[in-house]
């Protein structure tokens, strides 16, 4: 089957945001070790605790990390390509659909600018109903839902370009005003595909290259969305700044440090294998379900984690890869693999009945689900992945409202 022009571009730029997530996250990893070799402390969560280097540890948990980064690229590569769903979700009135995404892309807009909620600003009033409306939807995720059901139509319409460049300002917008710059990786392809318009792939991969010089100024624009309108000036903005921002953007990258805490300095391991600090129910319905099975409510093992690091009472969160379960306890730890495993597996099961119907939906699938292994899953973000499951239920459950399970091979020879 010859593919379109439109729908060669689309994969080129799936393919592509595959390979640039993996490479940066790669070289990142490496280069925060090697900072760290040669500085001689731990960084990243640890800094600021001058917490000396165990050079034999860096280099074996660094290994263990850009393993477990090339596992999830494996595994969301595998997980694309099988195909044994028999059905994808075909909406009956497409024109109703989208008119529902706009109103649910303005609701989310008010919700994080008049209502407070989505966002990681400090000492912001949240209103209720905005807040729940997050908790229930997971909207920055169902948003990134939304936004590739249309581009994976956008070829019969050229309305529905105006409509995806609508959705597009409204989502980039938010994450900005949210702090949640991480949420630009989701649209990734999307963003790559509109460069694609303009300039030619070899100009395209040289833009991304040279796009890792703006991380520092993303992060930028996070911290001033933390420190608040009163807490930041750009007059504050120096060349210091920056190259302290960059070595920041460069460690975020990498677990290795908590890594290497949580295996040899953790005080009281024990306590984090109670039932209220279990990985297998979070988000929340999952911790309906666990208050339901331990009648005690989840805690954050994350953001103890951060607590006791840094010894203080900050509600920031520290990342708690799901390899270190093994060093709480061997077989919790085989069971958070294997849990880790099983949930991916769902992702990439609803991401195939909503984008698996064609090649550039495969594609597509397999960069959003590297996304959710290694970022998610790989690093111990159980919230963000059962957050995932919810908006990819609830959005299947709004097309199906509005549309049909259609047959693979119907929905193929239709295409």
């Amino acid at each position: 089957m010859t593919l379109s022009r439109s729908a060669s571009k689309q994969i080129f730029s799936a393919k592509l945001s595959l390979s640039y997530l993996y490479w940066v996250t790669f070289i990142m990893i490496f280069l925060s070790s090697l900072f760290y070799y040669f500085s001689g402390y731990l960084g990243g969560d640890l800094t600021g605790i001058e917490y000396e280097v165990d050079n034999f540890k860096l280099m074996f948990f660094t290994a263990v990390y850009l393993l477990g980064l090339y596992g999830s690229l494996l595994f969301s590569k595998m997980l694309s390509d099988l195909s044994f769903n028999k059905y994808v979700l075909v909406p009956k009135s497409r024109s109703l659909l989208y008119l529902f995404f706009v109103i649910f892309f303005l609701i989310t807009f008010f919700s994080v600018v008049a209502g407070g909620a989505g966002t990681i600003h400090r000492g912001a009033e949240v209103n209720r109903y905005a807040d729940l409306f997050f908790a229930l939807f997971n909207p920055y995720f169902f948003m990134v839902l939304a936004i590739y059901f249309v581009c994976l139509d956008i070829s019969r319409s050229v309305s529905l370009r105006f409509l995806l460049f609508f959705l597009m300002v409204v989502y980039i917008f938010l994450v900005f005003i949210s702090g949640f710059t991480g949420f630009l990786i989701p649209v990734l392809p999307i963003l790559i595909s509109t460069l694609h318009i303009f300039f030619s792939k070899r100009k395209v991969i040289f833009l991304l290259v040279m796009s890792v010089l703006l991380f520092p100024f993303i992060r930028l624009v996070k911290l001033m969305v933390i420190s608040g309108v009163d807490g930041f000036s750009m007059l504050d903005i120096d060349v210091e700044l920056v190259k302290g921002l960059m070595v920041v953007v460069v460690e975020r990258f990498s677990a290795v440090p908590n890594m290497i805490f949580i295996s040899e300095s953790l005080p009281d391991k024990n306590v984090f294998i109670q039932t209220n600090y279990l990985p297998f129910f979070q988000g929340y319905m999952g911790s309906l379900f666990h208050k339901a099975l331990f009648s005690e409510p989840v805690s954050l093992i994350t953001l103890s984690l951060h607590q006791i690091i840094q010894n203080t009472d900050s509600d920031s969160n520290s990342t708690f890869p799901i390899v270190s379960y093994f060093s709480l306890d061997f077989v919790l730890g085989f069971f958070a693999f294997l849990y880790a495993f099983f949930l991916v597996f769902i992702v990439s099961r609803l991401l195939n009945a909503v984008f698996g119907g064609d090649n550039v939906g495969k594609e597509l699938m397999s960069f959003l689900l590297f996304f959710v292994a290694f970022y998610a899953a790989f690093n111990g973000w159980w919230w963000n992945i059962w957050g995932i499951i919810q908006a990819l239920l609830i959005f299947s459950f709004i097309v199906l409202l509005n549309g049909k399970l259609c047959n693979r091979s119907m929905f193929d020879q239709a295409s």
